[in-house]
């Protein structure tokens, strides 16, 4: 990294209750941004119960530390950069790390979100790590709030089947469309139907946490016995963590306190953020993006340790060792997880599949395109009769395409697509397909499409070969104000369980990396304008930082008095710390569309 980390030693679980440790960037030659900036590290804790006083045991939970040695950890609350600026670590990156570690299962837990999860399984397959489905949802306590109780709180769900993982989707699905702008799961609709689901109390935003924090015992266990009513005792346990921070020993006792009093099973995680230590910087520039503000300015939101990295089973069991409960919690983890590795959700399939066409009886799925783009060879060919003749150009193309198509067993796929196009059309809505689909004559036959490839010599290699494995992409503008009207004929021939929307997931490229993390780092909006315009739309690491000279006279531009140059200098001395962390941004999700 080119940028100096302070503090990098880690103080003890023991003095964490005293001393936050922090890890800072040095920056212009002093303690900077991208951790416990300005009165963060000093900020008063709320104080929870038993706050002055040191940990108390709890015997019904004392068991021995070593236990955790008899199962192998397994971290159940991991966020990915699919959390869209909550976290700091692809998937990739978070599955190698458990490779790394040893750990032999990993739960990806986005907030309120399943958007990683296919990339996340691939990632486990080719490591070896089993993969467990899960969320961070936000919950509102919509039955009978509960005096003192927060109003939203965030719980960890896992689906321990294919059970538990449809019934999240449908949560995921009913919340986004009730609140598309700030999505929230009502408790009732949470607790209505648990089987296949395993619930996890949550890290400090969790209820539990919050109303321990506010000092509100009575509230916490009020709330934990709620939980278990409706989830009972073997699909809820009150989660703990230990972030190092002045507070997270007597909070952990706390929620420990509240698991003896209403008969609940602790499970041990450490709520990671990001996949190694190193990652924490850019975690907190991240949080700075989501929260728009600088690197310069103090929240509650902003990380003040790197204590939320993927860690393994024997740090976090050094970390916990002043519990004797402890051992008895990692090995609740490691039983949970070992539960959802059995019910088994796998999403990989060896290819995708077509849906069904509706087909007379006795004709094949290649009569009938071949079928069709005859007749359509036919029509758009009617004023160009050599077209039509056996050995015409056109006709050995169309051979040629219908043998790869065939090939590839993606007839059902063209017949899809014309079916969706040739319906829009008969409804009078203005369909039209485009992009490398423009390159196919059966795309132009079928009427997908309205170029002809032949005329324009394009080649239908850059489209579709025999090597490609997968459905090619079609894409097809729809005209916008009748575009539910397709969506529900596709609904309606293909039935709901064969349709579903997507979204395209908009990662960090160059220009928009460099842009958010030069403005987290206080420069002038204005600046960030023209320091983006030096560089490309697409590009890799490389060329960001090549672009480093031609930045610097960019920001070093300009006249102005002492004060202007001042802040060019400042802004300058950041810079190799901006392209750093904009390079390191680049491929990570930051938001879909």
């Amino acid at each position: 990294m080119s940028h100096p980390l302070i503090g990098s030693s880690h103080p003890s679980a023991a003095s964490a209750a005293s001393q936050p440790p922090v890890r800072a960037l040095a920056i212009d030659g002093r303690v900077d941004a991208l951790s416990a900036l300005k009165g963060q590290g000093t900020r008063r804790e709320p104080k929870g119960p038993g706050h002055s006083c040191p940990p108390r045991r709890a015997p019904a939970l004392q068991g021995r530390a070593d236990r955790a040695d008899r199962a192998p950890y397994a971290e159940l609350h991991c966020a990915s950069a699919f959390s869209f600026l909550r976290a700091g670590s692809s998937v990739e990156a978070l599955v190698a790390r458990a490779s790394t570690l040893g750990m032999p299962t990993l739960a990806l837990t986005d907030h309120m979100t399943l958007a990683g999860a296919v990339r996340f399984q691939a990632a486990c397959a080719e490591a070896g790590v089993s993969g467990i489905l899960g969320a961070e949802l936000v919950v509102v306590d919509d039955v009978a709030p509960i005096f003192g109780a927060a109003e939203t709180a965030r719980v960890v769900t896992l689906a321990e089947n294919p059970t538990g993982y449809a019934r999240l989707c449908q949560l995921l699905t009913d919340a986004n469309l009730s609140h598309p702008d700030a999505p929230v799961i009502p408790f009732s609709a949470l607790a209505a139907a648990p089987d296949g689901l395993i619930i996890l109390t949550g890290g400090r935003a969790g209820p539990l946490a919050q109303a321990l924090l506010a000092g509100r015992r009575a509230v916490a266990d009020e709330l934990a016995r709620r939980y278990l009513a409706a989830f009972g005792p073997e699909r809820l346990f009150i989660e703990v963590q230990h972030h190092l921070l002045p507070d997270s020993v007597h909070l952990a006792q706390a929620l420990a306190d509240v698991a003896q009093a209403t008969g609940a099973r602790l499970a041990l995680t450490n709520g990671a953020r990001y996949a190694t230590r190193e990652d924490y910087p850019l975690y907190d520039l991240l949080t700075c993006v989501r929260l728009g503000i600088t690197v310069d300015q103090p929240h509650r939101e902003r990380p003040r340790n790197d204590a939320e990295a993927l860690i393994g089973g024997e740090e976090l069991a050094e970390r916990m060792s002043m519990f004797p409960w402890a051992g008895d919690a990692l090995a609740t983890s490691a039983e949970i997880a070992a539960r959802c590795v059995v019910g088994g959700v796998g999403l990989l399939r060896p290819a995708c599949v077509a849906p069904r066409v509706p087909l007379p009886d006795g004709v094949t799925p290649r009569a009938r395109l071949t079928e069709l783009c005859e007749r359509g060879l036919s029509e758009r060919y009617a004023h160009t009769p050599e077209a039509l003749a056996p050995g015409s150009v056109q006709r050995a193309q169309l051979t040629h395409e219908l043998e790869v198509i065939s090939g590839l067993e993606l007839e059902e796929f063209f017949l899809c697509v014309h079916d969706i196009v040739s319906a829009g059309r008969r409804l009078g809505i203005r369909v039209s397909g485009r992009g490398s689909a423009a390159n196919s004559l059966v795309a132009y036959l079928l009427g997908v499409t309205g170029v002809d490839p032949i005329a324009h010599r394009l080649l239908f290699a850059r489209f579709l070969t025999p090597e490609r494995r997968g459905m090619p992409d079609i894409d097809i503008d729809v005209q916008s104000d009748r575009r539910e009207e397709l969506i529900r004929y596709v609904e309606r021939t293909y039935t709901e369980r064969h349709a579903a929307m997507v979204a395209n997931v908009i990662t960090y490229r160059p220009r928009s990396a460099l842009r958010d993390a030069a403005k987290a780092l206080g420069y002038p909006l204005p600046l960030v304008d023209h320091m983006t315009k030096v560089l490309h739309h697409h590009g890799g690491r490389a060329a960001l930082l090549a672009a480093r000279d031609e930045l610097a006279r960019v920001i070093g531009a300009g006249a102005g008095g002492p004060r202007a140059r001042a802040l060019r200098a400042k802004l300058l001395t950041r810079l190799p710390l901006a392209l750093d962390l904009a390079s390191r941004l680049l491929g990570l999700p930051r938001h879909l569309s």
